[in-house]
């Protein structure tokens, strides 16, 4: 079984002198800590400890112990009074393992702090109850902001970036996790998803203000039904995935990413093999590994490009945009025959634009097929033979004077000539005119396409003079 904490030892002083001695004390119960200072010659160092004593397994005040206690370093003639709130100042400790020994009516116990160094600052919370001791948390900080956080999880956020733990009751303290910082659980990496509320964590890192910034941390058990059982952490399960990105966001290293219908995501800890964060792109395929989140994502560990996948998955259409565009440039979606093609930032356009896709184009459409048989288009490029053979059946000309008042807002606005209604998109071209400056009466030649429904779209507007 793990220790509680491994740089601290609980020491039981139970003889019979030493008893005696503790009934011999009558200490004071001051209302503020009081400081030790040292006595004796040789003895006397840089460090600091700042402790709180609590009573009993309910971590509630001394007071019911009865009187106040004394605590003194054994082998030193320092000492001091813990105060009514709990609290107790030594001042000027020296170097090395030192062990406190609390005494009082009905106590007597001991507890060692291993390696003490010169201006070391300690904070701890020691919880007494009769003849036994033990820590419930301490925090020690050294002259170069090193910090060592040890103590129960009060609280986890993992969402947060950075991740943040608070760790210990009586005095906690907030320990930032950048991401890629290694948490591990006797040598084992863990997820911080699996640092659970009561648990014991060991955490080294750097002093930051009132907070910690952890360089790794150690989880040292996790809460059950009896937490000095040391149960294992919850099972990592392990996971692979293949297949093309979609719907990828974020700045390297942290981004997040979908393949086969999981939510992947990066840290500064995920490897890269035959490509790079930075290269990673929509469509392209990949062969993830990492471990199972609590939300069903995947913090991934292993991201490869997988050219053979990459292969198989290639996909190529051709044929009539047989349904309305839908969505905005640059992720629109549409069908081709019965294939459903989608597009993003990554996608290229041959022949035509985003903007001036509509329905009834003829495209050809390379990219590659998603799992729900889709296909996210790497380029869409018009085909201009199976256009003119269309435009040829449905090329429509129209000549007179706007018979109606103008509707809509450039550039898409409506207008009739004659019986004829006449509408204009993004892609219709103004001859010796502009949309705007088109009113009712004004005499214009309309070439387009004839629409379904009699209407023609226009290709171009040009308005004649008076003498043409």
């Amino acid at each position: 079984m793990r220790k509680f904490f491994a740089s601290m030892t609980i020491v039981l002083a139970v003889s019979a002198t030493a008893c005696s001695k503790a009934d011999s004390k009558s200490p004071l119960s001051p209302s503020t800590p009081t400081s030790a200072a040292p006595s004796g010659g040789g003895v006397s160092g840089s460090a600091s400890i700042a402790g709180t004593v609590v009573g009993g397994a309910s971590g509630a005040s001394v007071q019911p112990m009865g009187s106040a206690l004394v605590v003194t370093i054994v082998g030193t003639s320092m000492s001091a009074t813990v105060a009514s709130s709990g609290r107790f100042t030594l001042q000027n400790v020296p170097s090395g393992d030192l062990t406190l020994q609390f005494t009082g009516s009905g106590v007597n116990a001991r507890i060692t702090i291993s390696g003490v160094a010169d201006r070391e600052q300690i904070r701890i919370t020691i919880n007494v109850n009769g003849n036994s001791a033990s820590v419930d948390d301490n925090v020690r900080e050294t002259s170069d902001n090193r910090a060592q956080v040890e103590g129960r999880i009060v609280s986890v956020t993992c969402a947060a970036n950075p991740a943040t733990l608070v760790v210990g009751q009586t005095s906690p303290i907030t320990v930032l996790i950048p991401a890629g910082t290694p948490i591990r659980h006797d040598g084992t990496a863990v997820a911080c998803s699996q640092l659970l509320v009561g648990a014991l964590v060991h955490v080294k890192g750097t002093k930051n203000g009132s907070s910690v910034t952890a360089s790794q941390i150690e989880l040292q058990n996790n809460p059950g039904p009896n937490p000095g059982s040391n149960p294992p952490p919850p099972a990592v399960t392990q996971v692979e995935l293949q297949g093309a990105i979609s719907l990828l966001a974020g700045t390297c290293p942290s981004l997040t990413f979908t393949v086969s219908s999981t939510k992947v995501t990066t840290n500064s800890a995920t490897a890269f093999n035959d490509t790079t964060c930075a290269g990673l792109h929509n469509g392209g395929v990949v062969e993830v590994k990492g471990t199972r989140q609590t939300d069903g994502s995947v913090l991934a560990t292993k991201v490869e490009k997988n050219d053979d996948q990459n292969e198989q998955d290639e996909a190529e259409v051709k044929g009539t945009i047989s349904s309305a565009i839908t969505g905005t440039c640059p992720a629109i979606s549409f069908t081709v025959g019965s294939t459903s093609v989608t597009t993003n930032a990554s996608t290229t356009f041959n022949d035509t634009t985003c903007a001036a896709l509509k329905q009834g184009d003829q495209v050809e459409v390379k990219g590659t097929r998603q799992a729900n048989g889709s296909v996210l288009a790497r380029k869409v490029e018009k085909d201009n033979t199976d256009d003119n053979e269309n435009e040829d059946k449905n090329e429509a000309e129209v000549k007179g004077a706007i018979s109606s008042a103008i509707t809509g807002t450039c550039p898409s606005i409506a207008f009739s000539i004659g019986s004829t209604s006449v509408s204009t998109a993004a892609s219709t071209r103004f001859d010796d005119t502009s949309c705007s400056a088109l009113k009712r009466g004004d005499t214009v030649e309309v070439k387009g396409t004839r629409q379904t429904n009699g209407s023609v779209l226009a290709s171009r507007v040009k308005k004649k003079n008076s003498h043409g």
